[in-house]
């Protein structure tokens, strides 16, 4: 019978307070409202060890994330490819990595944030006891899905007939006695209920969750290490949308009241079995560049730097082969015998794939998170990349894929390979079962 351990660890990983560029905004920080974390679980069955590390930054590109986790696999032995980094992808906190202006590029901050992410994990693995998991998902609901076709043109704008996911996943870790080492909690919604409205730096929505669950559990005479991961929503925004630090809390108050329930729940014990590992990369085909000719005419006509950033950028991939003209789109899976899988998939991944995920998975149950192991941009479905220029913010050639280093949105045929590299991951973890 497999002996399952456990451990875990938090850490403050605050940026500059005053003069940090704010996530998707120009807008820089003038203080700090509410601190930044990364927490850390470990996960060790005697034979295989993995690391989630959450964390309230808005997201990390691939390559600031191959630092990251090359710096956690040094500090704990722990093998790259069982590293989950997840972002809660707060608009209340910086963008790291090779975006366009306005964010900065590289600062000496960011280096000490890498040490404590290694630290962190460092720490969760040197204390590492015998531990019993639970899985609950309870129904809450904070957000809505955030396109709606108008006139033909997709904007962004709440629609209740939307794909949405009303549900909270909830991992307790606990020892054998009850005590509570962690609890891993995850929801699908940008936390935006802050953004525009305050230049303080903060957690938005998931941080006042997590601080709400704290003060519950010392009313109630306990110390438990909560932690937030954001799931596969690139479609749906919380609400209100920059209401501000009291609505973000308000809203904190309803997810921490679901996070509650779920914890006095009883639910299924995962004692006794074997953590299993599965890793896949799938390579996204990008849409085809504007011809040279219009690019040029375009950064002729603009004095705006940001702008002019972009399109010398869609000038460098127009210079690439259709075959270098891909986004990585890596994939993670930690599963506990038949009975749970979380699951990890990066970038700003539409909830299509979560549902789909769910649909086709093997396992009981089921977590699925988004903004893991870096974040390049979004990756909607063929159905709204085959709108083109009617696509909207997060789907159409030349929208949001202009603030990242792809500068182009995937191709609609991404949503076959994602669903072939999501059948293949499970089957690679099932395989595994054999080998036992």
């Amino acid at each position: 019978m497999t002996t399952l351990r456990a451990g875990a660890a938090q850490i403050e990983v605050n940026p500059p307070a005053v003069g940090t560029v704010l996530a998707m905004r120009a807008e820089r920080s003038t203080g700090i409202a509410e601190s930044l974390f990364a927490r850390a679980l470990v996960l060790d069955d005697g034979t295989a060890r993995v690391v989630l590390v959450t964390n309230d930054y808005c997201g990390f590109d691939i390559p600031f994330h191959a630092r990251l986790a090359k710096a956690i696999s040094a500090a704990t032995d722990i093998p790259v490819s069982h590293i989950m980094i997840n972002s809660s992808h707060n608009h209340s906190a910086p963008l790291i990595g090779s975006w366009a202006p306005p964010n900065d590029g590289p600062q000496p901050w960011h280096d000490e944030l890498i040490e404590k992410f290694a630290r962190v994990a460092r720490q969760a693995a040197d204390d590492l006891r015998p531990a019993r998991l639970r899985f609950r998902r309870e129904a809450t609901q904070i957000g809505m899905n955030r396109r709606l076709m108008h006139e033909g043109q997709m904007v962004m704008a709440p629609n209740p007939h939307g794909n949405h996911l009303p549900w909270i996943d909830v991992l307790s870790v606990a020892e054998p006695d009850g005590k509570r080492i962690a609890v891993l909690f995850s929801h699908a919604a940008h936390p935006v209920v802050v953004q525009s409205a305050s230049t303080l730096i903060g957690g938005d929505y998931p941080g006042y969750t997590i601080k709400r669950l704290e003060a519950m559990a010392r009313a109630g005479g306990s110390r438990s290490m909560f932690m937030f991961a954001q799931g596969a929503g690139g479609d749906i925004n919380a609400f209100p949308l920059a209401g501000g630090i009291q609505a973000a809390d308000t809203v904190a108050r309803d997810l921490s009241y679901a996070v509650a329930r779920a914890i006095k729940t009883p639910g299924g014990v995962l004692d006794g079995v074997p953590l299993r590992v599965g890793t896949r990369e799938v390579a996204l085909p990008l849409q085809e560049p504007p011809p040279r000719a219009v690019i040029e005419a375009r950064i002729a006509a603009t004095r705006d730097e940001r702008r002019q950033v972009w399109l010398r950028g869609l000038l460098a991939m127009q210079d690439k082969g259709q075959d270098q003209r891909t986004m990585a789109f890596p994939m993670t899976a930690f599963a506990l015998g038949d009975d749970f899988c979380l699951l990890g998939l990066p970038h700003e991944t539409f909830s299509y794939y979560t549902l789909f995920a769910e649909r086709v998975s093997p396992f009981e149950s089921n977590m699925v998170l988004g903004y893991t192991n870096g974040v390049n941009g979004y990756v909607a479905t063929r159905r709204d990349y085959l709108l083109s220029a009617a696509g909207g913010y997060e789907a159409s050639r030349l929208g949001s894929a202009m603030n990242y280093t792809t500068r182009l949105a995937p191709k609609p045929e991404s949503q076959a390979l994602i669903e072939a590299g999501i059948r293949d991951l499970y089957a690679q973890v099932l395989s595994k079962k054999k080998e036992e």
